[in-house]
């Protein structure tokens, strides 16, 4: 174990890898995403590289990291994307600032604003979070229940933003039973995932418009990869709320701006 360390994933953009994985002095774990491996299968490369099957975005790489070592965990986890550079984020402020917070978000918007002030202080929710698009989707909601089981929705606004780019405590990563974290992974794949076909097909179809693509969902390729997107963009929106909600006082949590 680690005072902290980073955990990012690649697919087939080590070059984005190099422009600064030399330039931290923290341990990385990177997970490298193998079509050839199946469902749930990893290796071990070294004492940096670890193989993955290819499901999901970064989110898969994070939920599968803390699964197989919710037992074993560093202090601090800085969980990011590994483009993070070409996104408004600075993954360098976020080691240098890690040791004085156990919750440490970087991020040009994703900035949260909640309408009870006094509730979500009261509740855990630090200060500095604010929120910009609404939390109207009810598979969101589902998903947010599946996370935080017993805490009701909060009546404010979905943050968004180019995420992840995070760091966590040990402590409040442990505040959920790894069963949480064990049902969130399964939900990558097609065949054990509990988001329904409709919000799949309705997902495809935004997906095939903005990046001009003609996924197939009926296909298990094509059925991962939308399951996977929708999940980044909601898992990015809900980081905050899953790991700070309740939190108390003992923790300090804190959003940079860039």
């Amino acid at each position: 174990m680690a005072p902290l360390r980073i955990i990012t994933s690649i697919y087939k953009d080590e070059h984005i890898l190099n422009e600064w994985i030399n330039n931290v002095n923290v341990p990385v774990t990177v997970y490298v995403k193998d079509d050839k491996l199946k469902k749930g299968q990893s290796e071990h490369v070294d004492d940096r590289f670890i193989k993955l099957c290819n499901y999901g975005h970064c989110d898969y790489a994070f939920m599968y990291h803390i699964v197989h070592n919710y037992d074993n965990l560093d202090d601090k986890i800085i969980f990011t994307k590994v483009n993070w550079q070409h996104t408004h984020l600075n993954l360098y402020k976020v080691i240098e600032m890690a040791d004085k917070y156990d919750y440490l978000e970087s991020g040009a918007f994703q900035i949260l604003q909640y309408h009870d002030k006094d509730r979500w202080i009261r509740d855990g929710m630090p200060e500095q979070f604010n929120i910009h698009k609404i939390f109207d989707d009810p598979e969101a909601v589902l998903l947010y229940n599946e996370m935080l089981p017993n805490v009701k929705p909060p009546d404010v606004f979905m943050g968004w933003g180019h995420y992840p780019c995070f760091c966590v405590s040990k402590e409040l990563i442990l505040r959920h039973p790894k069963s949480v974290y064990e049902a969130l992974l399964k939900k990558f794949y097609p065949d054990d995932t509990t988001v329904s076909k409709e919000r799949i097909v309705n997902y495809n179809v935004e997906y095939n418009k903005n990046f001009k693509k003609t996924n197939d969902v009926n296909t298990h390729e094509g059925c991962a990869l939308i399951i996977g997107c929708w999940l980044h963009d909601l898992f990015g929106r809900l980081y905050p709320l899953f790991f700070t909600h309740n939190a108390g006082s003992q923790f300090k949590c804190a959003q940079l701006s860039n």
